[in-house]
């Protein structure tokens, strides 16, 4: 099954914000929004819609492009931020990097490109809905050579012939 990605793009450029709509419409499974005003960098509370994905672009109006994606990330830890931009400017995009974007898109936008990224925000969120099927059991002695590292051995053993799958065994002693 596909994940519908929600996408909310906050663009104050035009000519972005209308090729970025007029791609992600050809894109299946994405419902797009807009967001004004900079809403998505003041938190959960000014928004009912908790996107995937945001779409921002290098506008300065909001303040400076990394701070507004270190905002975004703050108000909406789960959220993957995209840059759009007319600019190809190597130090905004390591900046972009740096603050926590997962795409820095340039216009004109590369369909494949874009269809990949929100591709990779599918699968990430996939494995996130999945969850975890493993288990944790720690192993923690008051000093050295009580013996648990033997015992988490033997536990590992037991574990992956008891259960018929895969055992990890991490010894940070």
């Amino acid at each position: 099954m596909t994940v519908k990605l929600i996408i909310a793009k906050e663009l104050a450029n035009k000519d972005l914000r209308d090729e970025i709509t007029s791609l992600v419409e050809e894109l299946s499974n994405i419902e797009l929004i807009s967001w004004q005003d900079g809403i998505g960098e003041k938190g959960d509370a000014t928004s009912n819609i908790h996107p995937d994905v945001v779409i921002i672009d290098d506008a300065p109006q909001f303040g400076p492009m990394p701070e507004r994606i270190v905002r975004l990330r703050k108000n909406h830890p789960h959220v993957t931020v995209f840059i759009a931009s007319q600019e190809q400017n190597p130090g905004q995009i390591v900046a972009a990097m740096k603050a926590g974007a997962a795409e820095f898109l340039i216009s004109p936008f590369n369909k494949k490109i874009v269809s990949r990224a929100l591709d990779e925000v599918r699968e990430a969120i996939q494995k996130n809905r999945n969850g975890s099927k493993g288990r944790v059991f720690s192993f923690i002695s008051a000093k050295g050579g009580l013996g648990s590292t033997v015992l988490a051995t033997n536990s590992g053993v037991v574990s992956a012939h008891q259960y018929k799958q895969r055992t990890a065994l991490c010894d940070l002693s």
